[in-house]
C-alpha cells in the first residue's frame, strides 16, 4: 500500500478582516484634530488618547467601526443574532507616529478582535505589521513560512485582527506625524 496523494486544510486559523471606510477627508481631518485636542498621553513614539477619551469624531468612528465588524464578522462566522447583539465594542483610543518612531510590539490576550483604522499618512508613514510568536515561530524551520506580516494602509482602511496576534506599527518615514484610531471588541457573556 502506498499514499497517492495529500489533502492540506488550514488548522485553527486567525481570520483578518480589511476594508476601507468611503469617508469624506473632512471627516478624517477632524478625527486627526480630535486626536490632538483630547486627554493624551506622550510616550516614546508619539501620542495616544487615554483609553475612551475620543470626543464626538471618535464616537461616530465607534459607531461606524463596530457595526462594520458586528455585521461582516457575525457573516463570517455564521453568528446567530443573540450572539452578534453581545458584541461590545470597548478601549478606543488614538495613536498618533511622530517621524522616525514606531510602537512597541502589542498584544491583548483578554479580547476577541482588535480594529486598527489608518487616519492620515502617506506611503512612508507608518503601516501595520503583524507578528507570530507561538511555539510555531521556534518549530518551523527558516524559509518554510514567514512570521510576519505587512499590511500597507492609507487613510480610510481599516483592519480587524485578533486580539491576540502581537501587532505594531512601523517606522514613520514620513516628515508629519501619522495618527491612527484603535478599538477592540469583546463577546459578553450570556445571562444566566
Amino acid at each position: 500500500m502506498r499514499l497517492t496523494s495529500l489533502n492540506a486544510f488550514p488548522l485553527f486559523p486567525d481570520w483578518v478582516f480589511t476594508g476601507n471606510l468611503s469617508l469624506e477627508k473632512t471627516m478624517l481631518d477632524s478625527a486627526v484634530a480630535e486626536s490632538e485636542r483630547v486627554a493624551i498621553e506622550r510616550t516614546n513614539f508619539g501620542y495616544r488618547s487615554k483609553l475612551n477619551s475620543i470626543g464626538p469624531v471618535g464616537n461616530n468612528l465607534l459607531k461606524l467601526i463596530g457595526n462594520m465588524f458586528i455585521n461582516e464578522s457575525g457573516a463570517h462566522f455564521n453568528m446567530n443574532e443573540e450572539l452578534q447583539s453581545r458584541i461590545n465594542v470597548c478601549a478606543a483610543q488614538y495613536i498618533g507616529i511622530a517621524p522616525e518612531m514606531k510602537t512597541d510590539i502589542q498584544v491583548k490576550q483578554q479580547r476577541w478582535y482588535r480594529a486598527i483604522m489608518k487616519l492620515d499618512g502617506d506611503a512612508i508613514s507608518s503601516n501595520l505589521r503583524l507578528s507570530m510568536f507561538n511555539e510555531k515561530r521556534f518549530t518551523t524551520p527558516t524559509g518554510v513560512q514567514p512570521w510576519e506580516h505587512m499590511i500597507e494602509l492609507q487613510p480610510g482602511n481599516v483592519v480587524f485582527i485578533p486580539a491576540h496576534v502581537p501587532w505594531d506599527l512601523t517606522v514613520n518615514q514620513s516628515k508629519h506625524n501619522c495618527t491612527f484610531y484603535t478599538l477592540e471588541f469583546h463577546v459578553v457573556p450570556p445571562k444566566n
